[in-house]
């Protein structure tokens, strides 16, 4: 949502999809050049494949750059539909991992 790109690369579905499941990614790609550090480090905390070392909800609500963003002028009704959007993925989501 934030560069318009995944972070995670292949030529082809099963190739991204290996890289999800191993938990490979990065922020090569020019697109992320646009991002911040502060929220690519919020990314690749929401990212860790270690499930005890990822960041909770209440992390990510904590996170310096999230508590930024709230704070910033952003388009609450925007927000709501990201979330839903968001919640929504969650559910319906077909990735299945180890």
């Amino acid at each position: 949502m934030l560069s318009g790109s995944p972070p995670f690369n292949g030529s082809n579905d099963k190739e991204i999809m290996d890289e999800v499941l191993k938990g490979e990614y990065d922020f090569n790609e020019p697109v992320w050049a646009e991002v911040s550090d502060a929220a690519q480090d919020l990314i690749r905390h929401m990212m860790e494949y270690d499930p005890v070392k990822r960041y909770s909800a209440e992390q990510v609500l904590n996170d310096p750059w999230f508590k930024m963003v709230l704070e910033d002028s952003i388009d609450k009704s925007m927000a709501v539909s990201a979330l839903s959007q968001l919640s929504h993925f969650k559910v319906s989501s077909s990735f299945i991992f180890p």
